[in-house]
């Protein structure tokens, strides 16, 4: 509370309030939404030809998502399948050798 509002005894307003009476849209800082997916995730990814898994970073908000990508580990490509959940805030990693 700053010098004036403590002597005037006046409480101050919550933002909300202040966005209804100048009829302003509310504003939702990033990542305080608990309904906003989350912008990118990490996944564990197997690798189909070495066995051995690694972290890879992906984007939840584009849904349904196949690529290729390198193994971290071994340099071989693998064919990366992504089933993102209803909520948007899991998914689900398939991956297979691409000489199959």
């Amino acid at each position: 509370m700053n010098q004036a509002t403590a002597e005037s005894g006046i409480a101050p307003e919550s933002s909300a309030s202040i966005d209804a009476r100048y009829g302003l849209d509310p504003v939702f800082e990033p990542g305080q939404d608990p309904r906003q997916r989350p912008l990118d995730s990490a996944i564990t990814v197997e690798c189909p030809y070495c066995w051995e898994s690694y972290e890879s970073a992906v984007d939840l908000t584009l849904g349904h998502q196949a690529y290729v990508e390198d193994c971290q580990i071994c340099c071989n490509s693998i064919s990366v399948d992504i089933l993102v959940s209803a909520s948007g805030f899991e998914a689900e990693v398939s991956t297979r050798r691409i000489d199959e």
